[in-house]
């Protein structure tokens, strides 16, 4: 087998080049399929939710965030917030940035608080509001998931 494959290289290599004309032109197609796996990536300024008393009663707290994903054509990215504990009161959210929006927070199931089409990187803030808070936490775990679904 050595020698064939040596005496094909040997006459290959003593044949004169084939004769192109420059004014030939030569096309093909080539059919590509590529598969993109999916891959996210979230960077949040905390994720401890620390209220800062308001002169209403109330109180706040924000969170920085940049989330960035490489997804199939098509396919949606979304950003969710759950507290990791029973919270005492209503604690509400809303966004600043594109794609981002505004919910309640709840033990039970995570929020969405951001959905954004397609591959990119998105970043913001969502600020949090929690009513009545003269005997609220002045902290609370809280977890963010970046997905696609």
């Amino acid at each position: 087998m050595r020698s064939i494959l040596f005496a094909a290289v040997l006459v290959s290599a003593t044949l004169p080049p084939p004769v192109v004309s420059a004014t030939e032109v030569v096309t093909s197609r080539v059919a590509i399929l590529v598969q993109v796996a999916a891959r996210t990536s979230l960077t949040v300024s905390t994720d401890q939710l620390r209220f800062d008393p308001l002169p209403d009663g109330d109180a706040e707290a924000d969170v920085d965030f940049c989330a960035a994903a490489r997804l199939a054509s098509g396919s949606d990215i979304v950003l969710t917030v759950q507290p990791l504990t029973p919270i005492d009161g209503v604690v509400t959210f809303s966004g600043n940035g594109d794609g981002t929006r505004a919910g309640t927070l709840t033990t039970t199931a995570p929020a969405t608080a951001g959905r954004w089409h397609g591959s990119g990187l998105r970043r913001g803030r969502l600020v949090f509001r929690m009513r009545d808070a003269s005997h609220a936490p002045v902290s609370v775990p809280v977890r963010f998931v970046l997905s696609a679904p």
